[in-house]
């Protein structure tokens, strides 16, 4: 992990086998939490989906974790990238029926009116009207100074956001190769459509 922003991260050695370690990593862990200041969980609704399944006599369930908002059982969401407006009919949370989730809980959502087929880990259920998908991304990107070359300009990438992996083009804005440890601005432009957030 040298060169990255792990480079400095404390090691805890542990055992599953013996139990060595245990405690000091609960302890560390509970230390973070109380370092950590809370997730807001106002704005609009968003999770990326992570799987879909069916279950018998109860339809398609979406699962993933809920990144900004709350979600009520009855209320109206939207499949991105496909723009699609569907109701819930159903919210569980570690199999047990809940009538709201909100920012950092895992959810299971019950959206009738799809075939499994329809809705992929990637996709992502938001508040109605809220995302538009898009194929171009304006970012700040850092090459690692650990990486194995430089970037050209027009390279193509693997971009992994929220549940989705895209095969992007990297197009600098102000130079044609971006070196090993530079910043520069950049578009990343999208094979496959995705539904993104500033920031």
């Amino acid at each position: 992990v040298r060169g990255t922003g792990m480079e400095h991260a404390e090691i805890l050695r542990v055992s599953a086998l013996t139990g060595e370690g245990i405690d000091r990593l609960g302890d560390h862990l509970r230390q973070m939490i109380s370092e950590t200041s809370g997730r807001r969980d106002q704005g609009p609704f968003r999770l990326p989906v992570d799987r879909t399944f069916v279950v018998k006599g109860f339809g398609l369930v979406s699962t993933g974790t809920v990144l900004s908002g709350r979600l009520r059982e009855g209320e109206m969401i939207e499949m991105l990238p496909a723009c699609r407006q569907l109701r819930v009919r159903g919210i569980q949370q570690h199999g047990a029926l809940v009538d709201e989730v909100r920012t950092g809980d895992r959810a299971a959502i019950n959206i009738p009116g799809l075939e499994q087929s329809e809705i992929q880990r990637g996709d992502t259920l938001a508040s109605p009207d809220f995302l538009r998908p898009t194929h171009m991304l304006d970012v700040t990107l850092k090459l690692l100074s650990s990486s194995p070359r430089e970037l050209q300009q027009r390279a193509r990438v693997r971009l992994h956001i929220g549940t989705a992996e895209i095969l992007a083009r990297v197009v600098l804005l102000d130079r044609d190769v971006l070196e090993r440890g530079d910043e520069a601005l950049a578009q990343l432009r999208l094979e496959s459509p995705v539904a993104a957030v500033w920031g």
